[in-house]
């Protein structure tokens, strides 16, 4: 299946272009964890902020077609085919 991740902030800038990416998970039945992983091990400068999808849910707002995943299961959540999933990195600061 492909689904589209759109990076947002400043991980736009670390896979080029507008932020958007296609991705295609092989697995029948793929969860956001097996996404979320699969991201990591491909884009390197992921793989440089994150070491795990709990990381990414931890630091992130996490959206499934526009949902919060939080109350979609979380890294349990579904995926299908065609999903939209963005990536919004939580800003702190002082």
């Amino acid at each position: 299946m492909i689904v589209t991740v759109r990076m947002r902030g400043p991980l736009a800038e670390t896979v080029g272009g507008d932020g958007q990416i296609e991705m295609k998970i092989d697995e029948e039945n793929a969860k956001l964890r097996d996404l979320l992983t699969e991201i990591i091990s491909t884009i390197e400068a992921i793989g440089a902020v994150w070491r795990s999808a709990d990381e990414i849910l931890r630091d992130a707002l996490v959206l499934r077609n526009n949902t919060d995943v939080s109350l979609t299961g979380g890294l349990d959540t579904v995926l299908q085919e065609g999903d939209s999933i963005v990536i919004l990195p939580l800003v702190h600061g002082g």
